[in-house]
């Protein structure tokens, strides 16, 4: 997601930097694959940049934050994470406090390799300066009236429902196979809901690659509606889901392999059903 939202920028004819220091070889071929200049260390990027745009798993925005705040950075810092609207309220006190300009953002799409396919809402002062850096690209920036978190709060919503919803469906499926019934359901869904078979094998095998970023991304969720004085339980069990998802799947993961998912979702090794338990 992260270089498909640089090259958004890039198109408009803006320099795009990365760090390279501590990454990977796949970000590293990534940033070369798109044409962004290399430097070392984020206090070098940091010195260079006038837009930081933060793009990475939730659970590491307030690190990131925290890491640009303490080199001074003067710039306007975009966090476009799926954070509550409570931490995206500290992080920006943290980036003003240091000297910086904030703007509230967050990403709902896939990557952004079509117009029209991603959108990336911004929130607070500055955000309409911020949206102009991607006219010219594939995401389509939208500024949001109201609160400075208003797009946090967008996407904990959005989310609520979309990885939420996926998650009851993968506890669905693997209570179905614990239970030894999970033919007898994918029977039933055929004549009565016959779009769901299909759902879920598409689920499996992309929540089995994601899982280890929606579980932090649930648990804001259930952040944010106890916070509204809604019920936080539903997503507090959904980011247990990715949690047992999470510790196996990567993209080297079997993921045609429903059973076993659905063998990690349940338990491991699913013993038959006890009804006395």
């Amino acid at each position: 997601m992260g270089s498909s939202i640089g090259r958004s920028i890039q198109c408009g004819g803006h320099r795009i930097l990365w760090a390279s220091q501590g990454r990977s070889r796949e970000t590293r071929e990534r940033a070369e694959v798109e044409g962004f200049e290399e430097v070392t260390a984020l206090v070098d990027l940091c010195a260079q940049s006038d837009v930081i745009v933060s793009v990475c798993p939730p659970h590491a925005a307030a690190q990131l934050a925290e890491q640009v705040a303490g080199t001074g950075y003067g710039g306007v810092y975009v966090d476009a994470n799926a954070i509550p609207p409570a931490l995206a309220g500290r992080i920006g006190e943290l980036i003003v406090g240091a000297g910086g300009g904030y703007v509230d953002g967050s990403i709902i799409g896939p990557p952004a390799r079509a117009s029209g396919s991603t959108r990336v809402y911004l929130s607070g002062t500055g955000a309409a300066s911020v949206a102009e850096l991607f006219d010219a690209g594939a995401a389509d920036a939208v500024v949001l009236d109201g609160v400075l978190t208003s797009a946090s709060a967008l996407k904990m919503v959005y989310a609520a429902y979309t990885k939420g919803a996926a998650a009851l469906l993968l506890a669905v499926l693997g209570g179905a196979r614990s239970l030894r019934v999970d033919e007898a359901l994918r029977r039933e869904w055929a004549m009565s809901i016959p779009e769901l078979p299909a759902r879920s094998d598409r689920l499996l095998e992309y929540s089995g690659r994601k899982a280890w970023r929606f579980e932090g991304e649930m648990r804001f969720i259930s952040e944010t509606f106890e916070s509204a004085g809604l019920p936080g339980g539903f997503h507090s069990a959904a980011a247990e889901i990715y949690r047992r998802l999470g510790g196996q799947a990567d993209e080297s993961f079997p993921v045609a392999h429903e059973q076993t998912l659905t063998d990690l979702l349940a338990g491991t090794d699913p013993a038959p059903f006890d009804p006395t338990r």
